[in-house]
Order: C-alpha cells, then sequence, then structure tokens
C-alpha cells in the first residue's frame, strides 16, 4: 500500500476564509484550553459577532465560579411526587430564589477578550478589506491578513500545545506609527439571567476585580478574582510597548 502523505492530507482541508463570515470564527486550543478569534486574528469584534450568533470567547477547563448568596442545596427545590404507590422527592422546582441560583452556580467563566484598537477606537468592521485568512490544521496556527485603513495587516495566532497560553504575531505599518494596539478586558462573567447562550457581561465592575502583582519592561503579571475563582495571568511582548490601565 501507498504510504499516506498525512501533512499533505490534513493542509488540503484546512479552511480560508476571503472575505468576512461571522458565521466562521476560527477556534484555537489544546483540548483544555481554547481562544476563538475572528477575521483580524484577534478577537476584535466580539459584539458584532454574538449578534450573528457566535461569541468570541478564550476558555479553559478550570474556569469556573459561583457567585457568593445563601447555601442552597438541592432539597430547597424538591416537589413531592406519587410513584408506584409512594411518595417520592425530585428537585423540579423552577420558580424560587434557590432554582435560580442552583441554575446558575457553579457557572463557567470567560477569561477575557483580546482584541485589536485603531487609533485606541473599537474598529469599524467596514474597514476591514482584502481578507486572506487561514487556519492550518497540521500547525494548529492561524494566519489572518487583510487591509486596515489602506494598510496591511498581517497576524499569526497560535495557542500552546499543553499550557493555558495563547501567541500573536501582529506585522503592519500602523504599529510603527502606534496607530494600531491591542485590548485586553475582562468580564464579570456571563449575563446570569439568560439561559441559553448568555452574552459576557460588562457591567457590575464593583463585583471583579484585576489588579497588577508585577511588571517589567516587556510584561506584565495580572491577578483576577472573580467570586471564588482566582488566577493569575502573564502578559508578554517583544519590543516597546504603552501599557494603560
Amino acid at each position: 500500500a501507498e504510504t499516506i502523505d498525512r501533512r499533505a492530507l490534513v493542509t488540503a482541508f484546512s479552511p480560508t476564509l476571503n472575505s468576512i463570515d461571522m458565521r466562521s470564527p476560527f477556534t484555537l486550543g489544546n483540548g483544555k484550553f481554547a481562544f476563538t478569534a475572528d477575521v483580524t486574528g484577534l478577537q476584535s469584534f466580539g459584539n458584532v459577532y454574538y449578534a450573528a450568533g457566535f461569541p468570541l470567547e478564550t476558555k479553559a477547563r478550570w474556569a469556573w465560579h459561583t457567585k457568593p448568596s445563601k447555601a442552597y442545596n438541592l432539597a430547597d427545590v424538591d416537589e413531592e411526587y406519587t410513584a408506584y404507590n409512594r411518595k417520592v422527592q425530585f428537585p423540579t422546582r423552577t420558580n424560587t430564589p434557590a432554582a435560580e441560583w442552583l441554575r446558575q452556580n457553579p457557572h463557567d467563566l470567560p477569561l477575557g477578550r483580546i482584541g485589536l484598537l485603531l487609533d485606541g477606537q473599537t474598529i469599524d468592521v467596514k474597514k476591514i478589506t482584502n481578507v486572506q485568512q487561514q487556519l492550518d490544521l497540521w500547525n494548529g496556527k492561524l494566519s489572518s491578513r487583510y487591509s486596515l485603513d489602506d494598510k496591511t495587516v498581517f497576524v499569526e495566532s497560535a495557542a500552546h500545545a499543553s499550557r493555558d497560553a495563547i501567541g500573536f504575531r501582529i506585522n503592519s505599518p500602523l504599529t510603527k506609527v502606534q496607530r494600531l494596539s491591542v485590548q485586553f478586558r475582562f468580564p464579570r462573567g456571563y449575563e446570569f439571567a439568560v439561559k441559553n447562550t448568555p452574552d459576557i457581561a460588562w457591567s457590575n465592575d464593583q463585583e471583579h476585580t484585576t489588579s497588577i502583582r508585577s511588571q517589567t519592561k516587556q510584561s506584565i503579571l495580572l491577578e483576577r478574582k472573580v467570586d471564588d475563582e482566582v488566577f493569575t495571568m502573564a502578559i508578554h511582548w517583544q519590543g516597546e510597548a504603552i501599557v494603560k490601565q
């Protein structure tokens, strides 16, 4: 039998975009960590993609949180039924505070959103043209090339094979004149009132904190606290960078 060229076979099916398609974001990850990117190679159009039905999120298997409240248990939502001539209890009550809290907790926690800004402002999706984006299935790398404000932008995005880490290489004339920047946003969590595919909640800033643990010329270590979940996030970069809080 002929030897299978596995790399050529896998590469032949690497998906490609030649225009903005909000129904087709690409996800990078390793089975325990995932980063879903839009056409910019980052998460610059989170609201636009969510409105189209596809959220742009950064997730990890360990990231769960529980909102403080009264210590409820399943017995608080029990109802009595008769089955085979005996009384049994099932946790089926849905219209009580206990039922709402138990439905919502524990809840998975979106780690944050990383996007590009143009001149310090959210990019107008209509300014993205000449799209050439491909997800390299063999190497697990996303290459995104496009025009923004008549300037070429090239972004390479890749997730670490075993760690909860994502990396980017950004090359554009816009970076040389400091018109292009990277924004990190950290949410409270999800909109708890929404049961199916809730949006990320950017309100209630008083209910979560982001603090700087340490900082050097090319890195910053942040500590995030959301309810009972506490974790650190390290951001590294090459070259000079202006960090704004």
